[in-house]
């Protein structure tokens, strides 16, 4: 005797329930260990701006080499490590999407039978969610080019003035 349809499709949605548990686990652990990482990089390049941060680095470009402080260096593999993590994230988190639209599906077909995907998930929800999210890892991002870019000679000339005693 085969399983009965309403049998596959709750298996089906404990699967997927198991599935949303794993995506949801994936996304925090990324964000959770992911951005402090990036962040501390960020941080340590303004922990040794005193000391090496107004170094001057050459990078070859395309035509002429392009001159750096090394501060602007840390800054910047700061954020070419925060792009893979926003790339996981955005992968497991259209997973999860993926999983719970299922889920809410699944208990449609059971007859409401399982409300839990259904109480649980709401456009306003997800919506807060990804825009708070994104929002994080844009800040991040602004900050970072900034202080790349356009904040480096604002801290570093000070402290380069300390380091030299004025000279």
């Amino acid at each position: 005797m085969g399983i009965s349809d309403e049998a596959f499709k709750l298996e089906d949605w404990k699967m997927t329930k198991d599935r949303i548990k794993h995506f949801d686990d994936v996304l925090m652990r990324t964000r959770v260990e992911g951005i402090p990482i990036a962040t501390a990089l960020q941080a340590a390049a303004f922990v040794t701006a005193k000391d090496v941060g107004y170094i001057q680095t050459k990078i070859p470009f395309i035509g002429d080499p392009i001159s750096l402080p090394v501060f602007s260096l840390i800054i910047l593999a700061s954020l070419a490590y925060l792009v893979p993590v926003l790339l996981l994230d955005i992968l497991h988190f259209v997973l999860l999407k993926k999983a719970v639209e299922h889920a809410y599906d699944l208990e449609k077909q059971l007859g409401n039978k399982i409300q839990i995907t259904h109480k649980l998930t709401s456009f306003w929800l997800t919506l807060l969610h990804t825009v708070g999210a994104y929002l994080i890892y844009g800040m991040i991002f602004a900050a970072g080019i900034y202080f790349a870019f356009f904040g480096a000679n604002e801290i570093l000339t000070p402290l380069k003035t300390l380091a030299t005693g004025g000279h």
